[in-house]
């Protein structure tokens, strides 16, 4: 095996992974609409996307399988079978390993993001539970006021 040439296969293909995503949420974005009746509907988005995903993972091992087969050292007096069957070896263990990357990046970003979301609604709920608590010490307070005033 050579290690070099399939992380750099993977880096590409995590690399392209990532830009191509972006380029179809882009496209994604371009083709929906805030108005009714215009854009499309969510059945054609959702095959849309599901397309596009398809078609991303196809592009980017693609390109990650050829950087790694490019530059893999040369085989010496080796059989031609045995030379595609390493080539293919080269291409799944870097299709395998840019998985792991974007794995990796997306549960990342996810974790960030669900974390940001614990720490906001935790901090609009000790909001809401001091302005209760300021609301019911006011309350109260001004009850035995109210009191006075109507026996009076």
């Amino acid at each position: 095996m050579s290690w070099p040439a399939i992380f750099a296969g993977a880096f590409a293909a995590a690399a392209s992974s990532l830009v191509l995503v972006a380029l179809g949420s882009g496209f994604g974005m371009a083709s929906v609409s805030p108005w009714p009746n215009s854009g499309v509907s969510a059945t054609t988005f959702t095959v849309m996307t599901a397309i596009w995903l398809i078609v991303v993972q196809w592009l980017a091992s693609g390109l990650g399988g050829y950087v790694a087969g490019r530059l893999r050292t040369k085989w010496a007096n080796t059989h031609t079978h045995e030379v595609f069957f390493r080539d293919t070896a080269h291409g799944f263990i870097t299709w395998a390993v840019a998985t792991v990357l974007v794995v990796a990046v997306l549960t990342s970003a996810a974790a960030t993001a669900i974390t940001g979301g614990v720490h906001a609604a935790a901090n609009v709920a000790s909001g809401a539970s001091q302005g209760a608590a300021t609301a019911a010490l006011q309350g109260t307070a001004r009850t035995p006021l109210r009191r006075l005033r109507r026996t009076t």
